[in-house]
């Protein structure tokens, strides 16, 4: 399972107080056309980090118009 980077909606991380106190977070990866949650991890240490480099490269393939399968 996973989702392809043309088909990647965005990553986000869910926070709660022990998420914060332990630096770990649930992370999801949806997917553009349907919204499915199609990467479900949780208790990921640096989930923010981790969320941000998503995003980031993301948009760098999109700005490129690039397709990476």
């Amino acid at each position: 399972m996973g989702v392809k980077w043309r088909d990647m909606d965005e990553a986000v991380y869910e926070t709660n107080f022990w998420s914060w106190l332990f630096q770990s977070y649930t992370v999801r990866v949806s997917q553009r056309y349907t919204q499915d949650i199609e990467i479900h991890a949780t208790g990921m240490a640096r989930g923010k980090d981790a969320v941000a480099a998503l995003n980031a490269r993301h948009q760098e393939l999109l700005g490129g118009s690039a397709i990476v399968v």
